[in-house]
């Protein structure tokens, strides 16, 4: 059997940063020997479990990004047991943005009760 993921932080769609993704690996047979993840198709980096919560079949795990650019990202996470059985979690795909959106409003004052107004709204996702 596999070893399967459990995530209890994720992030799809749009967002701001900081970006958390927490969970745990898990392998109810065998030791679990690797937890890493790839971003946006770069190399793999390791994940360091946390020592305390974690045991030898399940390693719990917290990584945040807080520098990525402003665009879409893809997540993948892998995690190896001891026998060397590979499991790639679902990917994540999300998209950040943190341009903050901008509200400008004019108007000109006429003879009451008639104003000339106007909305523009920017960067706005």
């Amino acid at each position: 059997i596999s070893p399967s993921f459990n995530f209890t932080s994720t992030v799809t769609g749009i967002t701001d940063l900081p970006i958390t993704f927490a969970g745990s690996a898990t392998d109810n047979e065998t030791t679990i020997s690797s937890v890493q993840y790839s971003l946006d198709g770069a190399e793999r980096q390791w994940i360091f479990p946390n020592a305390e919560t974690s045991t030898n079949n399940v390693k719990n795990f917290s990584v945040e990004f807080s520098d990525l650019t402003d665009g879409v990202h893809t997540l993948v996470f892998y995690t190896t047991n001891e026998i060397e059985l590979e499991t790639t979690s679902s990917t994540y795909t999300f998209t950040v943005d943190t341009t903050a959106p901008t509200c400008t409003a004019s108007w000109t004052n006429k003879t009451s009760p008639y104003y000339s107004k106007s909305l523009t709204y920017t960067n706005v996702t």
